[in-house]
């Protein structure tokens, strides 16, 4: 199934029983409701949904439960974390090895600080994309959650192999309209597209020309977010 990183993508909960473990049952129902909206994909295990919280197994068993349940029906994208490079390529290739059909690669804290080398996640991003060869979302996010990636290393990024888009949570819509250094990544043939993923701008940034969205707020009413 080809992957296209366009439209919505949802992110996934994950539901947690009483003992603390993942409620199988009830993430089988979430998955399948998912999958019959029309989604352009399924992320697991993403930070708003807990994946952050989990450990690689617990993670890596969310992913395959994801693959096997609705992998047929929508492309299932996975989170890739890593405390170190090779963690990173690691967990991505057992994410192409389990069926995933994309990757949202989170920062690494070595990203932060000024001025940030452009090539430091350039080379993260190729040896993960070495390890898995599935396409790769970089996550933008604000500084008060990671290293918010610059416009010159998303420049560099945008010509390295696999990596397809970004998802922006910062919320900043000027660094891509009006003229704002970003502003060439919002073109219809742009090599990195832009995903919307900040609510309470979400429409604005829809409006100003972004590919798409990657929202978990999606889960709740899945045809109205599809239809913005």
């Amino acid at each position: 199934m080809t992957w296209n990183p366009t439209g919505v993508i949802s992110g996934a909960i994950s539901p947690f029983d009483r003992e603390g473990g993942i409620d199988w049952e009830s993430f089988a129902k979430h998955l399948h409701h998912l999958a019959s909206a029309r989604f352009t994909g399924v992320l697991i295990n993403a930070s708003m949904a807990e994946g952050g919280h989990l450990t690689a197994a617990e993670r890596d068993e969310a992913l395959a439960f994801a693959v096997r349940e609705i992998g047929d029906r929508v492309p299932v994208l996975a989170t890739v974390y890593g405390s170190h490079t090779a963690e990173a390529a690691d967990e991505a290739r057992r994410a192409a090895e389990t069926g995933a059909r994309g990757l949202l690669v989170y920062p690494h804290p070595a990203f932060g600080g000024e001025p940030l080398d452009p090539e430091l996640p350039v080379a993260y991003f190729r040896e993960i994309w070495q390890a898995a060869a599935l396409p790769m979302i970089v996550f933008r996010t604000p500084a008060s959650l990671a290293p918010t990636l610059t416009l010159e290393a998303l420049q560099r990024l945008s010509e390295t192999e696999g990596v397809v888009a970004v998802k922006d949570s910062t919320g900043d819509l000027g660094f891509y309209t009006d003229g704002g250094p970003g502003s060439q990544f919002l073109a219809a043939d742009s090599p990195l597209r832009v995903l919307a993923d900040h609510d309470p701008v979400l429409l604005p940034f829809l409006r100003a020309g972004a590919h798409g969205a990657t929202v978990i707020s999606s889960v709740v009413d899945p045809a109205r977010y599809v239809d913005l």
